[in-house]
């Protein structure tokens, strides 16, 4: 039925924009653009800005993406080869196609910036001076974060060249020498000073050192091998992983090694079988726990076990076997785990009766290391690992400390990350603040106001607008043509698999502008920024209703109380 127009009901009508309606009245809670930790970075050790480097190539602008993972970490090219990639564990993109290859990433973007180019520039001189002892990971990290900071840094190092284990003690196959030679050179091109073959106490005393700088960082990290406690370890045919594997490295072929048996389950244990085998040995494994407890780095098994190296478990050695002065065999015991002890792994048990002989013809022992500190101050020799608060000051003012003596990280990565750490502590003793209660972890991303308490993990995430794509393959060299020589193992990434494996990060807790928010505001109260990446919100239209915070993809948005 057609009704006339008396018959209509009367009906409000305005012929103002609807903007003149205040709806932002209405609300008590309402939506803030709040960038957030993704998970890869949050377990970064070296405090990589992850989503933002990868968000940087996706959009082909590689340069930028390279300038920002150097702009506090001197060596990405060498992380991305010898990290164990903690990152990648909670990737978000695991549960829809396989983890993010960060670390091949990472390596891609060191490659990429292997050139002055990339050095970013320092501040101006701060006129103070700072010695760095020891040329490893963390010495390196802190020495280049100084620099940046306006000080003039010398690094001094017991060494023929920089580089600390990274040199000495990590295969040529997994980190090839031209790559860390170049990083340390850019290292140089930011004015830092090296001093090789220099060691406390023979060529100066440490309080000499103490009245030529203004500050002293200790990153003497861990390079006195641990005793077997066995008998018979003091035979010429028992070697020292740690300096066997320096040896090698260095070109040496070491004579008479033919069926060594190695014993321990981390890295060190790894890089000296797996370097045997390519020098003609046949090497064997044994470790006294599971290969679920190994302490290596897991892809550094896998290619050990791939390259064919036999692996005795649950196995420890009672005693260097001997006839005649040389070495026969390795006397073990059969283990079984019982309950976890203050690693937090399984405690392994002997099982009565079950001696038996492993036949070898030499033993490496590569069960962990120490530090050395027989020529620095007694006061520091002393709980060292305690006197390293965690302001990474020492007893001794003025002295600071980093890497693995002091957070027993273990890893390159970690001790890239106290390095940095230790530069920015470093700095406000210099400049006269005070020391931070706790060194902050310093990364990128704390530096753009980041708080490390928002995470954003795959529950937060709007899935519905993220597709599975499958991880790429890494490619290796076949087993079969790697034991003849040192060449690198794992292939980088071609500038078309990098670019296509950036586009696969969800960019997690980051607003990448994909216009969500923009699209499904029912107020028309986001507005694109002119001129500048992001958006406003419109305070005085918003009603708080929560559908952006909802079908933001990316977790980048929250809803906060009214005036907080």
């Amino acid at each position: 039925m057609v009704r006339t127009l008396a018959e209509l009901q009367p009906v409000s009508l305005s012929t103002q924009s609807i903007t003149a309606i205040r709806t932002g009245t209405w609300k008590y809670v309402e939506p803030l653009y709040l960038d957030k930790l993704p998970p890869c970075s949050h377990l970064c050790p070296a405090g990589n800005d992850i989503s933002k480097f990868l968000s940087l190539t996706a959009q082909g602008d590689i340069e930028s993406a390279a300038r920002l993972i150097r702009s506090g970490n001197p060596l990405p090219a060498t992380l991305g080869r010898v990290c164990p990639h903690p990152c990648e564990s909670q990737c978000n993109r695991v549960q829809m196609g396989g983890a993010i290859a960060i670390h091949m990433m990472e390596r891609f973007l060191g490659d990429e910036s292997l050139g002055e180019k990339f050095v970013p520039s320092p501040a101006a001189s701060a006129g103070k001076r700072v010695a760095v002892i020891g040329a490893g990971p963390a010495g390196l990290a802190a020495a280049y974060n100084l620099a940046l900071q306006g000080h003039a840094v010398q690094v001094f190092d017991d060494k023929a060249a920089p580089g600390g284990y990274l040199r000495t003690g990590i295969p040529d196959y997994r980190l090839p020498r031209e790559v860390l030679d170049r990083e340390i050179d850019l290292i140089r091109a930011m004015g830092v000073a090296f001093k090789s073959n220099f060691r406390v106490g023979r060529d100066a005393a440490f309080a000499e050192l103490r009245q030529q700088f203004d500050a002293i960082v200790l990153a003497i990290g861990f390079h006195r091998n641990r005793a077997l406690d066995v008998p018979g370890e003091n035979n010429p045919g028992v070697y020292n992983g740690v300096q066997l594997l320096e040896r090698i490295l260095s070109g040496g072929r070491p004579d008479g090694i033919r069926r060594p048996a190695i014993v321990g389950g981390g890295n060190t244990a790894m890089d000296a079988a797996r370097s045997l085998l390519r020098t003609g040995a046949t090497p064997i494994v044994v470790y006294r726990r599971t290969r679920a407890e190994m302490p290596a780095i897991p892809a550094e098994v896998d290619e050990a076990v791939a390259e064919g190296i036999p692996f005795h478990f649950l196995t420890a050695p009672v005693r260097v076997v001997i006839e005649d002065g040389r070495v026969t065999g390795l006397s073990c015991i059969r283990m079984t785990l019982g309950d976890p002890d203050s690693s937090g792994r399984r405690r392994p048990l002997p099982v009565a009766g079950s001696e038996h002989v492993v036949p070898c013809d030499s033993v490496v022992t590569a069960i962990g290391e120490t530090t050395d500190l027989d020529d620095f101050p007694e006061e520091l020799r002393e709980g060292w690992r305690i006197a390293g608060d965690e302001r990474l000051a020492t007893s001794l003012p003025g002295v600071f400390g980093a890497g693995d003596a002091i957070d027993g990280g273990g890893t390159v990565t970690a001790a890239v990350g106290c390095g940095r750490r230790v530069a920015d502590v470093v700095n406000a003793f210099l400049v006269g603040h005070d020391l931070p209660v706790r060194a902050p972890r310093v990364t990128d991303l704390w530096r753009r106001g980041l708080d490390r308490d928002h995470v954003s993990y795959f529950d937060q995430l709007n899935t519905a607008y993220l597709r599975p794509e499958l991880r790429p393959e890494i490619v290796e060299l076949p087993p079969a043509g790697r034991t003849g020589s040192f060449a690198e193992v794992v292939q980088s990434f071609t500038s078309p698999a990098a670019l296509a494996e950036a586009r696969r990060c969800f960019v997690c807790g980051t607003c990448n502008e994909c216009h969500n928010c923009y699209y499904f505001c029912p107020d028309v109260a986001i507005h694109k920024r002119r001129g500048e990446l992001g958006f406003d919100i419109d305070s005085d239209h918003c009603k708080g209703c929560g559908v952006c915070v909802e079908e933001c993809p990316r977790d980048a948005m929250v809803l906060v109380e009214v005036g907080r």
